[in-house]
């Protein structure tokens, strides 16, 4: 009897000891990390607090299938204007980056930073509820240089503690460090490693990574029906990049799935997928040709800011393909894409005004649209200043200034050849 019990003690102890052994290698959770949730009555406003911010969090990651950086952001705003420290943390975080409906503000990010990074390192230090939150936050200041000088041996260090207790977001930075090499040996089996606990723990952007890493052979064998797996789950989780690969997989083959995925992504606000789907019904892919179809989702993706949408209006706009033809919409939509970079829309815009070609004739504005493609890099406009200057078209006669266009060009020629690039 004895015996028996001796037994029973020391299976249990091996209990005891297997379960503290997953803690340590295995993929544990945020809700194993939490303390046990009291009755509301009993819990304090610090813990109310706390389960607001991961919430936030669960917003922030998708791991509820419900992604929402803007609502997440909402709730930072609310938790900092309430003196919380890692809601404060999480403001001047997505602050600096620009994220979460937050104005990129670099400063002003580093100012919240720094007024809640010594309360933040406590509570990481400690092992109050919360700590493993504060815990990946230090992992990232330090990766990132905020509020802290960076350093990503330090990084690791907190982004290690913060995974082993559980926080997904934590485990996302572990992989990215195993993978990179950076604060760590690199070691893509325990990048994987960390990246499928992320994605068990349902973060999205771990399954993305995951599909990519597949696909991709990156540090593992290439495993198409592997990735294919990983980006179905991120798009069943609302992940609109994967929604646009698995679409992308089926265009060879079933065109009606391609674009059943492709309205799919599009419908929940992707730009890209807009144009995608515009694409297909232009042609006629897995749908029923439709140019005035093609043309509303092409006016949706340049609403959206895709620039390649914006340039494709203004062609057809401006040689009447699938729309009326209409001049000054054609220059509305070249004139939007040049404001949001495209060089090429700078350029015809350029040539608009240098020729008279449906505006008046102007050749200040001309200059300035192909000086604004020059300095963005257009080789071409660099180019067509250099003649304008040579020959004293439209400006005055200035051999130093053709010169000097003309070397420019030259040397983006030359590094294009170098890079192996073609300007």
């Amino acid at each position: 009897m004895l015996q028996g019990k001796a037994m029973m003690r020391k299976l249990s102890w091996m209990m005891i000891v297997a379960m503290l052994l997953v803690g340590i290698v295995g993929c544990s959770s945020d809700d194993d990390a939490e303390a046990t949730v009291k009755p509301d009555e009993e819990r304090t406003e610090a813990e109310s607090r706390l389960e607001r911010l991961r919430e936030a969090l669960d917003l922030l990651t998708g791991s509820d299938r419900q992604e929402d950086k803007d609502a997440a952001g909402e709730i930072f705003r609310e938790l900092q204007a309430e003196g919380d420290t890692l809601g404060t943390m999480w403001r001047a975080w997505a602050t600096f980056g620009g994220d979460s409906g937050f104005d990129k503000n670099e400063e002003e990010g580093r100012r919240l930073a720094e007024s809640v990074i010594e309360e933040v390192r406590r509570l990481a230090d400690g092992d109050s509820d919360g700590w493993a939150e504060a815990a990946f936050l230090m992992g990232a200041v330090y990766a990132n240089g905020l509020a802290v000088e960076e350093n990503d041996d330090e990084a690791f260090d907190w982004y290690h503690r913060a995974a082993e207790g559980g926080n997904t977001m934590a485990m996302v930075g572990v992989g990215r460090m195993y993978q990179s090499g950076e604060g760590v040996e690199q070691d893509y089996d325990e990048a994987v490693r960390w990246f499928r606990c992320a994605a068990e723990n349902g973060d999205t952007e771990a399954v993305m990574t995951l599909g990519v890493i597949y696909s991709l052979g990156i540090g593992v064998e290439m495993d198409l029906a592997e990735a294919i797996r990983w980006y179905r789950q991120a798009a069943d989780a609302g992940y609109t990049a994967a929604m646009m690969v698995v679409g992308a997989t089926y265009e060879c083959g079933d065109q009606a799935e391609a674009v059943r995925w492709y309205r799919q992504a599009a419908e929940a606000g992707d730009a890209a997928a807009m144009m995608l789907l515009g694409l297909m019904y232009e042609e006629g892919d897995g749908v029923e040709q439709d140019s005035a179809e093609a043309v509303r989702w092409f006016v949706q993706a340049a609403e959206g800011g895709y620039v390649e949408a914006m340039v494709e209006l203004g062609r057809r706009y401006s040689r009447g393909i699938g729309v009326e033809q209409d001049y000054d919409e054609a220059i509305r939509w070249i004139r939007q894409a040049a404001d949001s970079g495209d060089t090429g829309s700078m350029m015809g815009l350029g040539r608009l005004y240098a020729l008279g070609i449906k505006v008046e004739q102007d050749y200040d504005e001309a200059v300035r649209w192909y000086r604004q493609a020059a300095d963005a890099g257009h080789t071409g406009a660099m180019m067509t200043l250099g003649w304008m200057y040579e020959e004293g078209d439209g400006v005055e006669q200035d051999s130093d200034e053709a010169a000097r266009w003309f070397g420019q060009a030259l040397n983006s020629y030359r590094q294009a050849a170098e890079a192996g690039g073609n300007k």
